[in-house]
């Protein structure tokens, strides 16, 4: 026979185990995603693999990647996933515009419970036909310097959590440092 405290606790050990082997699983995720985006030099095949990734880590429907301008003034867009049209190819965003370009200006992340909702999106006939819900936006960066946005989406309003926030500013320091090395060995491949 199991009395009320047994039963208490085998539920708070079926709790931690599952929460255990979560972590476990978005660690070895992580770990995985790292290994892909440091094995290319490409530029393009990174930021590819970058944007794929994101949505198979955090479970999100869409990825865009927003790199800042030569001149710092906006982001651009630098790859995509997952979208049903083209428009967020397309999207340049002036630095501290939006959500974007606040992320990019600010350098800290932005979780949007309901992107269709709120008056900073600059967009929103674009997330309209997207069916975006929720945004969760974190920088790129290399040292202390920004060079970039990581974007998941979900058509799903309050999908993303502090979990996924953490996870995705982990993988978004890998990434930078990836970005980085590829824009390296491209330019000493133009010398």
């Amino acid at each position: 026979r199991v009395g009320p405290d047994r039963g208490t606790e085998f539920v708070e050990r079926a709790r931690l185990h599952a929460e255990t082997v979560r972590r476990a699983e978005a660690l070895a995720a992580l770990n995985e995603t790292s290994r892909l985006i440091s094995a290319r030099l490409h530029l393009p095949a990174v930021l590819a693999t970058i944007s794929r990734s994101v949505n198979s880590l955090i479970g999100s429907v869409g990825c865009g990647i927003g790199l800042l301008s030569a001149d710092g003034s906006t982001v651009e867009h630098a790859a995509a996933q997952g979208f049903r049209t083209g428009e967020r190819r397309t999207l340049s965003t002036p630095l501290g515009a939006g959500i974007i370009g606040r992320v990019a200006e600010t350098g800290t992340p932005l979780r949007v419970d309901d992107v269709q909702g709120d008056p900073r999106s600059l967009d929103p006939t674009v997330d309209a036909r997207e069916d975006i819900r929720s945004m969760l936006a974190v920088p790129l960066r290399v040292g202390e310097s920004v060079i970039g946005v990581i974007a998941a989406y979900s058509r799903e309003p309050g999908y993303f959590s502090r979990r996924e926030e953490t996870l995705l500013e982990a993988f978004a320091e890998q990434a930078a440092i990836a970005i980085q090395n590829a824009r390296l060995y491209r330019e000493a491949q133009r010398r």
